[in-house]
C-alpha cells in the first residue's frame, strides 16, 4: 500500500506524518518525489511511475513509496510513539463546513494521487504491449 493511501485511511497529518518518515529516515525526497530511506522498514519499496511520450521518450518520472501491509502496524506504532504533537487530522464536529482551502487541498491531493495511478497504468500498459 503506499503511504500516501495509509495517511488517508488513518487519517494522519500530511505534513507531520511525512516529516516524520523523512526525519526517521524511512524515506527521502528527490527530484521525482520520495524514495526508501536508509533506515526503511522491511516491507517499504519504492515504485516509479513514468509518463512515456509516442515516440518511447521518458516525459516525466514521480516515485512514491509503498509498504507491505504487514509493515503498516509497526509504521503506525512507531509513528504514534513518536510523540509529535498534531499526528491526526482534524475530524469536523458534524454540521460544521469545510474551509474551503481544506476543501482544495483535499481535491489536489486526491488528483496528485490519481495522476500517479494513471501514470503507473499507463507504464504498466506500455510493458504488456
Amino acid at each position: 500500500m503506499k503511504l500516501y493511501r495509509v495517511m488517508k485511511e488513518h487519517k494522519l497529518r500530511q505534513s507531520v506524518f511525512y516529516g516524520w518518515l523523512r526525519d526517521a529516515g524511512l524515506i527521502q525526497k528527490v527530484d521525482t518525489g520520495y524514495v526508501v530511506g536508509k533506515k526503511a522498514l522491511a516491507g517499504m519499496e519504492t515504485i516509479t511511475a513514468r509518463e512515456v511520450g509516442t515516440d518511447g521518450h521518458i516525459l516525466r518520472e514521480q516515485t512514491q513509496v509503498a509498504i507491505a501491509d504487514a509493515a503498516i502496524p509497526e509504521l503506525l506504532r512507531r509513528y504514534e510513539a513518536s510523540g509529535l504533537s498534531n499526528r491526526y487530522q482534524q475530524v469536523l464536529k458534524p454540521g460544521k463546513e469545510m474551509d474551503i482551502k481544506e476543501q482544495l487541498q483535499q481535491m489536489t491531493d486526491l488528483l496528485s494521487q490519481l495522476q500517479t495511478d494513471i501514470h503507473l497504468l499507463l507504464e504498466q500498459t506500455m510493458k504488456e504491449d
